[in-house]
């Protein structure tokens, strides 16, 4: 990747922006050798400015970005990058996904992505660093809410890991699964109260599921994956469209 054709830079009065070079090992070495600085980091102070050029490259170059933050999703997110097919899942919550998957999609942005990417006109928007295509598929989980009610009024959630999840990893679109609520029985008057006791996994669901499933291993298996634009499959021409009126 050559950083110095990249021109991505922000200018105000106090903050000059833009991308990590080489030069920066310097600025990098009196951070992160600081022991104060990195009393709450997740790696040790480094010693010497070859240490720092190390890391530098390591985090312009990695699938994986540097967290602060010690803890599993790194190991989960190694898992994800070596994946050929995804599938993210959450009870729905509000008509939206629950806040730990939000937060996990908070978490996978911006270390799974680098801010060098251009949708339309706007510039610094995520790119994947992995040029790995990948398949992804979602399924979500709704309460009590029926499943045709629910696949029209209750389920933002899909919409937005479609949109996201395809950005963030660089993945085709398989399709999706909206679990609503089935019953052992049907729910009248006061039953609805106590819905959840009632509540089962049908048939058909499980059926929804497996078919998804099939779906996803026969496009990894054809080598027919197509990255899927945050716009659609008419996201790349309008890039291109967009990009003619851009001065650099």
């Amino acid at each position: 990747m050559d950083l110095e054709k990249i021109p991505r830079t922000l200018d105000t009065r106090d903050l000059h922006l833009r991308p990590s070079n080489p030069t920066d090992a310097a600025g990098m070495f009196a951070m992160l050798s600081d022991p104060e600085s990195m009393k709450y980091w997740s790696d040790k102070p480094i010693k010497d400015l070859d240490a720092a050029v190390e890391v530098l490259n390591k985090d312009l170059e990695s699938d994986i970005g540097s967290c602060p933050i010690d803890d599993d999703v790194g190991e989960i997110l190694r898992k994800v990058i070596a994946a050929d097919g995804i599938i993210l899942s959450s009870p729905v919550h509000n008509g939206f996904i629950t806040g730990l998957m939000t937060v996990f999609f908070e978490r996978m942005a911006w270390r799974l992505c680098r801010p060098t990417g251009r949708i339309m006109t706007f510039r610094g928007a995520p790119e994947s660093r992995s040029k790995k295509a990948r398949a992804l598929a979602t399924i979500v989980s709704a309460g009590s809410m029926p499943t045709k009610l629910g696949e029209k009024y209750c389920n933002d959630g899909t919409p937005f890991m479609k949109q996201n999840g395809c950005l963030i990893l660089n993945a085709d679109w398989v399709g999706s699964v909206y679990a609503g609520g089935e019953f052992s029985k049907k729910l009248q008057g006061d039953d609805w109260q106590r819905a959840y006791f009632f509540k089962e996994l049908s048939e058909q669901q499980i059926k929804q599921a497996h078919d998804l499933g099939l779906k996803m291993a026969e496009k990894i298996n054809a080598d027919s994956l197509r990255p899927l634009h945050p716009f659609g499959r008419l996201g790349p021409f309008l890039d291109t469209v967009t990009g003619w009126f851009i001065r650099e």
